[in-house]
């Protein structure tokens, strides 16, 4: 199975819009942080292949991009929701 070397990919808007969805159902951006980082972990053990078999592992790079893209996200909402 490839590793998604590449920082960015098809996946990042989908984790910045998980972002505005966490902030927008009212989760603190700890919670949102820590439930970014429980995904890439889960994403890159191995063990999600057998419920979703196309799934690659990252590299720590788009581990990380991935994460601060849903932070990103649950910022841009937070700035949207202000008067």
């Amino acid at each position: 199975m490839a590793i998604d070397k590449n920082p960015v990919d098809h996946w990042t808007p989908v984790h910045f819009t998980s972002g505005l969805i966490a902030q927008q159902a009212g989760l603190g951006l700890g919670w949102t942080a820590v439930l970014a980082v429980a995904w890439e972990i889960a994403e890159n053990a191995n063990r999600p292949k057998k419920v979703i078999p196309h799934m690659s592992p990252d590299s720590n790079v788009n581990a990380l991009v991935d994460i601060l893209a849903t932070l990103a996200g649950w910022y841009a909402s937070r700035l949207l929701r202000k008067p």
